[in-house]
């Protein structure tokens, strides 16, 4: 089997130890945690030269001001500093025009973000904030 990339010599926290060991990916999952001379074959191998592996974070409580409040953050901007700063996922409790409390505009609003996210996005409707 060929995997999508193989992460060869990378120190990650397994098991209540940091460890060196090499991450095969497949399909943006890990596929296989192991020594490097276990790992499969790959279309890409990248050396971490023993960086730390840590997993993306996720930020619970986001605002991503898109629509009409786009001029104080919009979707790729707020998903952009979400991904610099080591975020993969976030959860948007939208506060903006037009208010986001029924399912189309939820609908709506997840059509738009979803062509202009830099990170898994899961948007929640909530009262308007004042």
């Amino acid at each position: 089997m060929i995997v999508d990339s193989v992460l060869a010599n990378a120190k990650a926290y397994l098991n209540k130890e940091v460890v060196d060991c090499s991450i095969a990916i497949e399909d943006g999952k890990i596929f296989k945690i192991g020594k490097e001379t276990q790992m499969p074959n790959a279309d890409e191998k990248v050396n971490l030269q023993k960086h730390l592996v840590l997993p993306g974070l996720i930020d619970s409580h986001v605002h991503l001001r898109d629509e009409e409040k786009a001029y104080k953050e919009d979707f790729y901007t707020g998903t952009a500093a979400a991904a610099a700063g080591g975020f993969t996922t976030v959860l948007d409790m939208p506060n903006n025009t037009p208010v986001t409390m029924s399912a189309a505009a939820l609908s709506n609003r997840m059509q738009k973000a979803r062509r202009r996210v830099l990170v898994d996005v899961d948007s929640t409707p909530n009262s308007p904030q004042t």
